[in-house]
């Protein structure tokens, strides 16, 4: 295969000039194929700078920068629940990169050439000039190697993060430097002309449009971050006004210390590990009407575990929204998304899409922005309604309502005890023993229970009301106990 040679650049790098984007993606597939270059990233303007996203902030953009990066990583590391898959820093810093949490000194890159020509013209101006830049590791390892160990930080990093799945679909890794690339080591090129032509290539290709279990976390922790950056604008306008500010601890755990916590089976402790490539994106999801929904049974079940690779679980016909909320097919999409990588059994998922769709229509001229009569709303329409608080792993809570006889069910003998009772009292006795437990140890409770409460009433209620953090798996919780 002759490949050209391209022309020789002031810094020593060689740049090969084409006509168009497509030209630009069958040479580097050319380069590729032969070995010559492994790695690619695209340019909207070939004339920008080789820079991290960090390296192009301001002083003080830069120490805002690492406050958020900060921040995420010391979220990560005191919530091993929920994010397993980030063991290392690299892990936490390619996560932090991909989804824009900070700007940090990894720059993007990609083993596939059309992955690189997507960004390169993606928003791009015609008339302009596009670049692909090509550079094939082995090459430049050794030289890397040396001067990383002279304190000028070079070299490639592919971490492998089951759950990042827009790194997976990018096809992603990263150039790790704090430097900039073209002062120190200028990559060959290819530059082409920006036109009104893109890659053939969906966006959602790129940019999945269906979130992972990381994923989710991540938003998660955004809204989070958010309320606290709100809280802290509060509390500092307040000192500006001369307001007085009373901080409340939290109330103490009274559970002893050595009540007895039953050994979880290891389906219970696996996280979920998925990627991208393996999930069923493409194919369509069957039709079923809301009434199909709330019978639930065996036909619903079937499309459960047969659907439990894909990204939807089903089409909604006729799908219909309430007043001033979410329509019942993004609800739906949303209790799939959560419920569907944790090891929940097909009719522990059947029965928890179910429950929403019978609750669904109880709420349909119910404002929950208001947020007046949901106590009475919950007594309509659950058992002897009991409202319950459970702390997220990581920070935040929710609620949901659950029938007092089944979250009775889900105590342990010796929690029973600890309450004084040792059949179920009744909702007035059972708020009034919970209450000193507000703190809402988890030692009370019997998580492999737990997991059948979450599909049959927790997770079902936090959908139908639109909690904004979530909780879809018992061991994601801290505590649990009365609001």
């Amino acid at each position: 295969m002759k490949l050209p040679i391209g022309k020789e650049m002031p810094g020593n790098f060689f740049q090969f000039d084409v006509a168009s984007v497509a030209e630009a993606i069958s040479l580097a597939e050319r380069f590729r194929a032969a070995g010559r270059y492994r790695y690619f990233r695209g340019q909207r303007n070939a004339k920008w700078r080789m820079q991290s996203s960090f390296a192009r902030r301001t002083k003080k953009e830069k120490e805002e920068e690492i406050r958020k990066l900060d921040a995420f990583y010391s979220w990560v590391r005191h919530s091993p629940e929920l994010l397993p898959y980030l063991k290392d820093d690299e892990s936490i810093v390619a996560t932090a990169q991909h989804h824009e949490i900070a700007a940090t000194i990894f720059i993007d890159f990609s083993t596939e050439p059309t992955v690189a020509a997507w960004f390169a013209t993606d928003n791009a101006i015609v008339g302009e000039y596009g670049a692909i830049f090509m550079v094939n590791p082995d090459d430049v390892s050794s030289v890397f190697k040396s001067m990383t160990e002279s304190g000028i930080v070079m070299r490639f990093v592919q971490p492998d993060i089951a759950n990042l799945w827009r790194l997976q679909a990018q096809h992603g890794l990263f150039l790790h430097t704090q430097t900039d690339v073209d002062g120190i080591w200028p990559f060959d090129r290819i530059v082409f002309n920006q036109t009104s032509v893109i890659p053939t290539i969906e966006r959602r290709r790129i940019y999945p449009d269906r979130q992972s279990h990381l994923e989710q976390m991540i938003d998660q922790y955004r809204l989070l971050a958010e309320r606290q950056e709100n809280f802290r604008d509060l509390a500092d306008y307040g000192v500006r006004r001369g307001a007085i500010y009373v901080r409340i601890e939290d109330p103490p755990d009274l559970t002893p210390s050595d009540l007895v916590v039953p050994k979880l089976p290891a389906v219970l402790l696996k996280t979920p590990d998925e990627r991208w490539p393996l999930m069923d994106i493409d194919s369509a999801p069957p039709v079923l009407s809301p009434s199909e929904l709330r019978t639930g049974g065996k036909p619903l079940r079937e499309v459960v575990n047969m659907r439990r690779s894909s990204a939807d679980l089903v089409t909604v016909e006729p799908d219909f929204t309430r007043h001033e909320g979410d329509s019942f097919q993004a609800l739906l999409n949303r209790l799939w998304t959560g419920m569907r990588p944790h090891p929940y059994t097909g009719n522990q998922i059947t029965r928890a899409v179910s429950k929403f769709a019978c609750l669904y229509p109880a709420f349909q001229k119910f404002d929950l922005g208001k947020g007046f009569g949901l106590d009475e709303l919950a007594d309509s329409l659950v058992d002897d309604a009991i409202e319950i608080e459970m702390a997220i792993i990581g920070g935040g809570s929710t609620r949901a309502y659950v029938a007092s006889g089944s979250l009775w069910q889900t105590l342990t003998e010796a929690g029973r005890d600890l309450l004084g009772f040792s059949q179920n009292p009744g909702r007035e006795a059972l708020m009034v023993a919970l209450d000193p437990y507000s703190g809402g140890s988890l030692r009370l409770y019997d998580k492999r229970a737990l997991v059948d409460l979450f599909s049959d009433q927790i997770v079902p209620w936090q959908i139908v009301v639109e909690r904004s953090v979530a909780a879809y798996w018992p061991t994601h919780i801290a505590t649990l106990g009365r609001p």
